[in-house]
This record gives structure tokens, C-alpha cells and sequence, in this order.
């Protein structure tokens, strides 16, 4: 198999219903990665898009990793895909592209706001 330019991974994790942390595959990542695979082949774009276990980012969910720009993003969409597309397409990493912006996951946002803390 020949190495791609970016690899991208859709959170696709399911959980129970009502579960505090929330789960991608409830906010639709499954559909969510059959349709960045069809836009991306027909983009002609050299990524290799597949699911993915669990990222721990279910409260941003879903969540979208892109290597090798070790960049994530949350609250991803089918209104996300042509931007995402139009970004795997540039060498610049993914996090910069405008439309994307406010979906890029911070370092912060990786620590669960769920979990109880030791004080």
C-alpha cells in the first residue's frame, strides 16, 4: 500500500443513549465518514479517510483527527466536508483554513469536563 499524503480518522464511537460523555457515532459521524469518503475520491484528494475508535474528545464530537497535521477538530458536519475537502487539498496544514476555524479542537479541550478532579 502506498503512503498517502494525510490520513483522516471520524471518531465513529458509540455509547449509550444519555451517556454524560456523549458520542460521535450520536452526532452522526457515521454518515459523517461515508459522505468525507465519497467527496474526497471525487476530489481526486490523497487522503485516506476510515473511522476511528474513540479520540476522548466525545464532548466536541464528532471529531475528526488529520495526520500528519496532528490537528483535530469537533462538531463536525456534512456542511464541514467541502471545507475540509478544499483543506486536504493544500499543503498548509488542515487547521488553517478559515471555514474551519472554529472547529479546530485547543489543547484545553482534550481534558474531560466530565471527569471529577482531586482538589
Amino acid at each position: 500500500m502506498s503512503k498517502r499524503a494525510r490520513y483522516v480518522w471520524v471518531c465513529t464511537k458509540r455509547r449509550p443513549d444519555g451517556n454524560p460523555k456523549g458520542s460521535c457515532a450520536v452526532g452522526g459521524a457515521e454518515a459523517l465518514v461515508k459522505e468525507l469518503k465519497i467527496a474526497a475520491g471525487k476530489a481526486g484528494v490523497d487522503a485516506r479517510v476510515t473511522s476511528s475508535g474513540c479520540f476522548d474528545l466525545c464532548w466536541v464530537g464528532p471529531a475528526v483527527g488529520v495526520m500528519p497535521d496532528m490537528t483535530f477538530f469537533g462538531g463536525m458536519s456534512s456542511e464541514d466536508i467541502p471545507a475540509l475537502v478544499e483543506a486536504l487539498k493544500r499543503p498548509e496544514n488542515v487547521a488553517s483554513c478559515p471555514a474551519l476555524a472554529g472547529k479546530v479542537v485547543r489543547l484545553e479541550q482534550f481534558e474531560d469536563p466530565h471527569k471529577r478532579r482531586e482538589e
